[in-house]
């Protein structure tokens, strides 16, 4: 069970040299992102787009163009909500 234990360790300490660590910064800046809304904070989206930027990195690393697509759609999203944070709607 201890060297299943270290396999794993040893493969999450070499993931931080395959994107430079973007995707764990990306995982990080992401579940913070999407926590601080609910608590009221809109610096939550913020830490979304920085989610975004880093998950575009790791996406044009990879060559994966579904997620380079996906994260410029969620950063516009995020921009958008950080922008309309706190503005009353008007019905018309």
């Amino acid at each position: 069970m201890f060297e299943a234990e270290s396999s794993l360790i040893e493969t999450i300490i070499q993931s931080f040299n395959l994107y430079y660590g973007l995707d764990w910064l990306a995982f990080a800046s992401g579940l913070a992102g999407m926590y601080l809304p609910t608590r009221k904070n809109r610096y939550g989206f913020l830490l979304s787009i920085l989610c975004c930027i880093s998950g575009f990195a790791v996406a044009m690393m990879s060559t994966q163009y579904g997620f380079i697509a996906y994260n410029l759609v969620l950063m516009s999203l995020m921009a958008k909500g950080y922008r309309e944070w706190g503005q009353e709607v008007v019905n018309s």
